[in-house]
């Protein structure tokens, strides 16, 4: 609805916001519908047309035969948006609004008969505050203020001041205020801590208030205020606990108060209502896997936690185990990161348990398939070397690391000979295991030399490490025979001399002399340089083996091994799968004389070699 009246006729005349209908006084039923015209305020005019306040018009409702026109200047010619209207005693038309150009609130006057525009009747120095207006008996005009709830009264129209407000005692009635009243509350009683509550209510206030203020307790810090508008009766606020607070408790009783304040500042309280905050307990999840972990390499693992109370303390305990079983891991596992060594491959699983201060657990676990690893930290160095009769002797160390829980063999391959066994011996304990080994080589003839050392684990990861290794032998004798090996040695008749390949061929007889080593002197050249024969013999020979490896069906590999055979000899490729256990067995399709030889296997370590006769 927007403004009702009685009529003159005994008629109820009532405007919404399209239509204003015309009620019967005694019955209320509908007499009659004017459409097209509605108002926020009307008044019966001395010519008993209906005057409504429409927007920026005033229009004229001649209710006998319901034609609505505007009256005169009482328009937006005016500069004037209509609130009220009301005839006064000398038959002026007088309309309370508020100007456009300038905004403050005025009571406009015109002319009863034509809408002649006459004037501001009255100015207000404010905006919005005037609420209404009506004429007294006597002639004055009265004015409700909405904001003070003061009704001023002023000089009517024909008083001898018009206009001026009354300044006798009874010139301004004030309005008593009402607090308002808050009829119910509902209010969430659980709520889990990090969740929200909505707080429901509606009130009552017979004012005509400005507005209200609610000011909530929620019993978990400072207060707040929420707005409510000019005209609103209910509210629903919300809020999120964020703690159980005190900790140490599963659940805590919060108590909310309420305050309800209009714009006169008169106050109404509800409350306190009790709601039960629980706990929630935190999740957790665990980061820093490695993509690919191995055995022996250090693993660090974090907790990621949340929580909806941000107040909230943790703690935490890991657990590690290994194929199903529990593995006692170095450092703490209390603290917020763990990092430990896997012992060896398999599936672990790691297990993270977080606790809140209030008693909530949550559970994360993270599976972990640890690869094995290779011996590590390999090395190989030249301890020594010592030229002797027998050839270069040669001293070889080195180092490597290993867990505890693998077993190692190896090799040393030394340039000219084939994989020999290797022996070494581990130091320490604890988690990783030191071993050092020593290898020795007469080598026997000229060359650079390739050494590699392999080691190996159980399961068939290895590591090698090789060096060059430059021998360079001075000329050596084979064989020497004494007068054709005739038993008479008091006279020399001829000296038969036998060196190594590569030597013999780069002596002359020029490069012979003949030492008496009874008397510590030379020979004189006086013998028969011709009868010196100079004979170049060759050492064994060595064939060089040569190793090749590529993928075959299924999990299958092939092997092909490629040598320099030794004319007129007998060749024989042999194998075992361990250098420092079990016989070397012969590879199918000997003897191999011409140099190839070749299997599939799908072993994952074996050792070869060829043997000469």
């Amino acid at each position: 609805m927007g403004a009702g009246l009685g009529g003159p006729d005994g008629r109820l005349y009532v405007s919404d916001l399209s239509k204003v209908v015309a009620f019967d006084g005694q019955t209320g039923a509908v007499v009659r519908t004017y459409s097209g015209a509605w108002a926020v305020d009307m008044a019966f005019g001395p010519d008993g047309a209906l005057y409504l306040a429409h927007e920026d018009d005033v229009l004229r409702l001649n209710v006998t035969d319901g034609t609505t026109s505007v009256f005169g200047q009482a328009s937006r010619a005016s500069n004037l948006w209509h609130g009220a209207v009301a005839f006064g005693l000398d038959g002026d038309l007088y309309v309370m609004g508020s100007t456009f150009s300038d905004p403050k609130d005025v009571v406009a006057r015109f002319d009863g008969s034509t809408g002649q525009f006459k004037g501001q009747f009255i100015t207000s120095s404010h905006f919005g505050w005037w609420r209404d207006i009506t004429f007294g008996s006597e002639g004055d005009l009265y004015v409700a203020e909405l904001v003070t709830n003061e009704v001023i009264r002023f000089v009517g129209p024909l008083g001898a001041t018009p206009g001026k407000p009354r300044q006798d005692p009874f010139a301004v009635l004030k309005a008593s205020n009402v607090a308002p009243v808050i009829n119910g509350v509902t209010l969430e009683p659980v709520v889990t801590e990090g969740g929200s509550m909505t707080l429901q209510g509606q009130f009552d206030d017979p004012g005509l208030e400005a507005g209200f203020q609610l000011v909530v307790d929620w019993g978990d810090g400072p207060a707040e205020t929420i707005p409510l508008a000019s005209g609103v009766r209910t509210f629903s606020v919300s809020h999120r606990y964020r703690d159980d607070a005190p900790g140490g408790t599963s659940e805590d009783v919060y108590r909310v108060a309420l305050q309800l304040r209009d714009a006169d500042g008169a106050t109404t309280t509800q409350g306190p209502l009790e709601i039960l905050v629980r706990n929630a307990a935190p999740s957790v999840s665990i980061t820093g896997a490695p993509a690919d972990p191995r055995e022996g390499q250090a693993i660090t693992l974090r907790a990621a936690v949340s929580d909806p109370a941000p107040a909230d303390t943790f703690t935490y305990q890991w657990t590690v185990t290994r194929n199903g079983a529990p593995l006692a891991v170095e450092g703490t596992t209390n603290q917020e990161q763990l990092t430990f060594r896997p012992t060896d491959e398999g599936l672990y699983l790691v297990t993270l348990e977080v606790a809140d201060d209030d008693g909530g657990v949550a559970v994360g676990a993270r599976n972990l398939n640890v690869a094995n690893q290779a011996p590590q930290a390999l090395s190989l160095s030249v301890a020594s070397t010592r030229l002797t009769e027998d050839g270069f002797i040669v001293e070889f160390r080195g180092a490597f690391t290993e867990l505890p829980a693998d077993s190692v063999h190896g090799g040393v391959s030394f340039g000219e000979e084939t994989f020999l066994p290797l022996v070494a011996t581990s130091t320490g304990g604890g988690t990783v295991l030191d071993y050092a080994y020593s290898a020795k080589h007469v080598f026997t003839r000229d060359g650079t030399m390739q050494v590699a050392i392999t080691v190996a684990d159980e399961n068939g990861a290895s590591s090698t490490r090789s060096t060059e290794l430059k021998v360079d032998l001075p000329p050596r004798t084979l064989l020497a025979q004494v007068n054709n090996g005739e038993s008479q040695r008091s006279r020399l008749s001829s000296l038969a001399l036998q060196f190594s390949e590569g030597v013999g061929a780069s002596l002359s007889k020029t490069d012979f002399h003949l030492r008496n080593l009874t008397t510590g002197t030379d020979v004189a050249p006086g013998y028969d340089a011709a009868s010196v024969e100079l004979e170049v013999g060759e050492v064994p020979c060595t064939p060089k083996l040569a190793i090749a490896r590529e993928p075959a069906a299924g999990d299958q590999h092939k092997i092909t091994l490629t040598f320099t055979p030794c004319p007129g000899k007998t060749h024989s490729v042999e194998f075992r799968d361990s250098l420092s256990a079990g016989s070397w067995q012969p590879l199918p399709g000997g003897p191999h004389n011409g140099g190839l030889a070749a299997e599939s296997s799908d072993v994952p370590i074996r050792f070869y070699r060829v043997r000469v006769q």
